[in-house]
């Protein structure tokens, strides 16, 4: 599959390389191929592990405890920038809008997640 995208007033296209090689490997085991909605849910879970990391905790626990959730707002946010990056030059252009709204709902379980901040 190719798919349009937009950069620069020029549109480019994405060979889909993720898509295919995700769909190889489940090919390989014997699994159907991935629909949108795997791909998506994956992306958020790799976000929100990383973001969960032990290493990130012990980094913000070295932080004054007034500045953890900040801390952890910023760090999401990077994570979720770097991903929508990758997304954007590798998924269908509505795949970002289905992430975020997954990844919202996952940081909303937080307890440093302040929505307000967060927008």
């Amino acid at each position: 599959m190719i798919w349009p995208f937009k950069k620069k007033d020029k549109f480019i296209k994405s060979t889909g390389r993720a898509v295919t090689d995700y769909n190889k490997l489940r090919a390989s085991v014997g699994m159907a191929p991935a629909s949108d909605d795997v791909y998506c849910e994956a992306v958020a879970w790799v976000v929100v592990y990383d973001l969960l990391a032990p290493e990130v905790a012990d980094e913000c626990k070295c932080l004054p405890v007034d500045e953890r959730g900040l801390f952890m707002m910023v760090y999401a946010t990077y994570l979720s920038w770097l991903a929508m990056k990758v997304v954007e030059s590798k998924f269908p252009p509505e795949s970002w809008g289905r992430i975020s709204l997954m990844l919202q709902r996952e940081f909303s379980k937080q307890s440093w997640y302040r929505p307000e901040i967060m927008k």
